[in-house]
């Protein structure tokens, strides 16, 4: 079994309100969080769960986003450099 947290306190703190109710309040933060918890499952129990011919294409699917980032960072280095 594996078991992956990420910390959310600062993202909804427990709080109390006027009133001496006790919940939660959401932040802005929130959303990016909830986005890097689900990619950090995602990566640690697709392994576990996913098909050997799924893992090949997310790891294929994964090196050709890098290489294609990559590519785009680096074009756009060269022509700013080379731009009169």
């Amino acid at each position: 079994m594996a078991q992956v947290t990420c910390g959310v306190d600062h993202a909804c703190p427990q709080t109390e309100d006027e009133g001496g109710n006790v919940g939660v309040r959401l932040t802005k933060e929130l959303m990016a969080v909830a986005g890097e918890a689900l990619k950090v499952n995602v990566t640690t129990l697709g392994p576990l769960v996913l098909p050997i011919s799924e893992q090949v294409i997310f790891i294929l699917n994964l090196i050709l986003r890098k290489v294609r980032v990559d590519a785009v960072l680096l074009d756009a280095s060269l022509r700013k450099h080379t731009s009169p």
